[in-house]
């Protein structure tokens, strides 16, 4: 069964848009889809939740693992490759910028108001490799700022309102502008 009642997400597709098994629209709004391959809708699993406007422009490839979920108010434009893993999701209120590449692993838990940027959106000499890798089971507190060049560890926490542009420890926490380890070998659960 595809339920695709009340969408509220506008779906702007030049690229390749994949959305794993199931997809539920569970809001108002509208989808387009401008040309090109728009992935097969089975099963009961992925979801796009958004009771607010939000918005999904995807130019890029855009591929959404089964069980994850993208709340309310998210804002996502992907020129790039952007990834999420099964079993992960992004609270209401996040940006996400991808104009490289993007992954978000399995079970990854993104909370309210986030912003994830693979590009400073502007000319610049940088050489740095501007994709973001975030691994598995990696939690990342409300407001945090995830910018190009990131690869946090599988097993991270990143304490609400950190900026993260660097590498880190996998199972450790860290907190901060820029981003500091507060405390290696620790566990959480989703």
């Amino acid at each position: 069964m595809i339920y695709l009642k009340n969408i509220y997400y506008n779906i702007l597709n030049r690229g390749k848009l994949k959305l794993g098994l199931d997809l539920f629209f569970l809001n108002e709004g509208t989808i387009q889809a401008l040309g090109a391959y728009v992935g097969s809708i089975n099963n009961e699993t992925t979801r796009l939740l958004n009771p607010r406007p939000g918005s999904l422009i995807v130019t890029g490839t855009f591929k959404i693992g089964k069980l994850s979920r993208i709340h309310k108010g998210c804002a996502i434009q992907v020129d790039g490759n952007f990834t999420i893993g099964d079993y992960s999701y992004l609270n209401p209120n996040c940006i996400v910028i991808c104009k490289h590449d993007i992954i978000i692993g399995n079970h990854c838990a993104i909370a309210w108001g986030c912003t994830v940027m693979d590009d400073n959106l502007h000319k610049t000499e940088s050489l740095k490799d501007a994709s973001i890798i975030i691994g598995n089971h990696v939690w990342i507190g409300s407001d945090c700022k995830i910018y190009k060049g990131a690869k946090i560890a599988d097993g991270t926490v990143i304490a609400a309102g950190s900026i993260v542009f660097g590498e880190t420890e996998p199972y450790s926490l860290y907190a901060g502008n820029p981003a500091r380890l507060i405390k290696s070998n620790y566990k959480w659960q989703l």
